[in-house]
């Protein structure tokens, strides 16, 4: 494995955590942590795959959400081709381990339901009120 070394003359305000967290009411998923700091650092895919030793389908999946987020040891792996502080590496490692189990718990459930869970993961914190609403009345509905 190969550390990316790439310096940027300035920081950008949309790399700060600042900005993600004054931007972003809801919580990153790992996916969007790995594209968050991959972009900071204006890198390609390609180019933090080979780094952390991954191939560019992989990486590009797991940063699409389209894959279940990695063991800790490739999440470290990712991290450290990504160049990520100490701070940012713990908290990057974290997700992927909180993502990957509760993706994991629901394994015993029909795959209709863990899909409408997946989605609800990926895209719930982005609908509206509204929407959530509506979907929790449905369920209360068919659950009374």
């Amino acid at each position: 494995m190969t550390k990316i070394n790439h310096h940027l003359s300035a920081p950008s305000p949309h790399a700060s955590h600042a900005f993600v967290s004054q931007r972003a009411p809801f919580p990153l998923t790992f996916g969007e942590l790995m594209y968050l700091h991959r972009t900071r650092l204006g890198v390609s895919q390609r180019k933090v795959a080979v780094s952390a030793g991954l191939s560019e389908s992989y990486f590009s999946e797991l940063e699409n959400s389209k894959r279940i987020a990695p063991p800790r040891p490739t999440a470290l792996r990712i991290a450290r081709a990504l160049n990520l502080s100490w701070d940012d590496e713990g908290n990057f490692v974290g997700t992927a381990a909180s993502e990957r189990a509760s993706l994991l718990d629901d394994l015993y459930l029909p795959v209709q339901i863990q899909r409408l869970i997946a989605l609800l993961r990926i895209e719930g914190p982005r609908l509206p009120a509204e929407v959530l609403n509506s979907i929790q009345t449905k369920l209360q509905e068919v659950h009374v």
